[in-house]
């Protein structure tokens, strides 16, 4: 017997929440509806209900599936700082590989940006558990490889941190003006061909690692 749509009860859960998350980052949390995520998830009100128990109860549950989601980079940028190289080719590949991962990204970073304005700041069990870590981590790593004490670094990690957040945001559109390539994309619609939109992000990318050189310490 062929099983039931939406039979799988984790694959059902995620897809909610993939797209509540979504319709969080886009509105405020009063500014996106249950009726609209379940429509769009392609479920009814009451399955939604019976999953998160409530509107806010659904937001929370996004904002820690969004951590976890951010979690992965800590796994994916850690292993290079110990794959040797000189320092500058290490800081090209972390700050490479972070900046793609946000573009990649851009709805849990957009969210977790959001529920920080709501509340004023990363709340505490967030700070905790991501900001914390990878303040310490970070900074110790950085430190290692600059040969600076490991306070100087922390600073520079989350100013380094928004950058690389702020520019991952942004349309194509925005992009393509910022590195001069604004008459290879459509500025009405923002339209871009996937070659056009790797030149734009390649050159950010680029701009970003220089940068992250520089105020380390460790370019010219």
């Amino acid at each position: 017997m062929a099983r039931p749509l939406h039979a799988n009860a984790a694959a059902t859960k995620e897809r909610v929440l993939r797209n509540a998350a979504m319709l969080f980052s886009q509105n405020t949390r009063s500014g996106a509806s249950i009726r609209q995520i379940a429509q769009e998830s392609e479920v009814s009100l009451a399955t939604v209900f019976h999953y998160f128990g409530s509107k806010n109860g659904l937001y929370e549950s996004c904002v820690e599936f969004m951590y976890s989601e951010l979690e992965e980079l800590q796994s994916a940028v850690v292993p290079t700082f110990g794959s040797g190289g000189s320092a500058e080719d290490i800081l090209r590949e972390i700050v490479t590989s972070t900046f793609r991962f946000a573009r990649a990204h851009r709805g849990a970073i957009r969210l977790t940006l959001r529920d920080v304005l709501d509340e004023g700041e990363v709340r505490r069990e967030q700070r905790d558990r991501f900001l914390v870590p990878f303040l310490e981590q970070g900074s110790q790593a950085l430190a290692e490889l600059a040969e600076r004490p490991a306070l100087e670094m922390r600073l520079l990690l989350q100013s380094m941190s928004h950058l690389i957040v702020r520019y991952s945001l942004s349309s194509v559109r925005e992009l393509a003006l910022v590195v001069g390539l604004e008459n290879a994309v459509d500025l009405e619609s923002a339209d871009a061909t996937p070659e056009i939109e790797e030149r734009v992000e390649v050159a950010v990318e680029a701009h970003l690692a220089e940068l992250a050189i520089v105020m380390l310490g460790q370019g010219c």
